[in-house]
Formats: structure tokens, C-alpha cells, sequence
């Protein structure tokens, strides 16, 4: 990995770590490093997807909603499955529950919204499954957190 990635999955593991102590160094790396990898991937701004991961679980990759939203990235599975198993994404529910596939189901989910709908608003919404002010500010308060994270720790 260039040093420059390095770097930049360093500062959203420490973000990570600062946000939510309970996840270990191992997983805050792994989740830190999918959203790095897959962000590019799928060309979404990563400090959107870590901004969502944020909002969504706190991290947590063994998050499950009371509507069946599961993982880091709270995918609804019953939803998705279709997709995510033909793009060999995830093919059962448990893959929602690993960092990194989580990671890579939502932050995908997220760009095909965004294609779709045109502005990262609208794919919020969509995202988050109707039009809710609410979660478009918590979205943008955790990527002006994550601004100030990477302004204070100089990654």
C-alpha cells in the first residue's frame, strides 16, 4: 500500500478508535482500509462513506437494526440480497457482519444511488430509505468531525 493510502487509513482507524473504543485496532483497521479501498473503487468520497459507517453503527460491524439493517454500513439485506449475492459482494446474510464486505455492500449501494439519483443528498435519502433532514445532518456533522480528526492528528 503507497504511503500516502497508509496514511489516510491510519487517520480514519484513529478516527475509528476515537469514536468507538470498543473496536479493537485490528478491526478498526480492516474497516478503515475497506472504506479507503472501496470508496475509490466505487468512486464515492471516502469521508462520505465514513461519515455514513459513522452515522449508521458507530462502527460497530456486528450492528443490527430493529428493521434488519445489518453491519458497519446498516445494509438491509432482505432488500439487497438480490444484488450483493450477483455482484459477489455477499451471498448470505452473516457477510454483512464482516468489516470489510459490509463495508464494500454499502459504500457500492451508496455510488449506485448517487448514479442514480444524480446529488449525494438524494442518494442519502435514498440510502437512508426517505427524506429525513435529521440524518443529512448527522452525515455532515461526522464529515466535519472526521475534517477536524485528520486537521488535528496531521494525517
Amino acid at each position: 500500500m503507497p504511503a500516502n493510502k497508509q496514511r489516510k487509513v491510519a487517520n480514519i482507524a484513529t478516527f475509528i478508535r476515537s469514536i468507538n473504543t470498543k473496536i479493537s485496532p485490528q478491526i478498526a483497521w480492516r474497516e478503515a482500509s475497506a472504506l479507503v479501498f472501496y470508496s475509490a473503487k466505487y468512486n464515492v468520497p471516502t469521508d462520505l462513506s465514513v461519515s455514513i459507517a459513522k452515522t449508521e453503527s458507530l462502527f460497530n460491524p456486528s450492528a443490527m437494526s430493529n428493521k434488519g439493517a445489518l453491519g458497519v454500513m446498516q445494509v438491509m439485506w432482505k432488500v439487497h440480497h438480490g444484488m450483493l449475492s450477483a455482484r459477489g459482494v455477499a451471498t448470505t446474510k452473516d457477510h454483512m457482519f464482516d468489516p470489510e464486505r459490509g463495508v464494500e455492500a454499502g459504500v457500492l449501494l451508496l455510488s449506485r444511488y448517487i448514479s442514480a439519483y444524480g446529488t449525494v443528498q438524494k442518494a442519502l435519502n435514498r440510502y437512508y430509505g426517505g427524506i429525513s433532514v435529521s440524518y443529512l445532518k448527522k452525515v455532515n456533522n461526522n464529515m466535519a468531525q472526521l475534517k477536524r480528526h485528520s486537521e488535528k492528528t496531521g494525517f
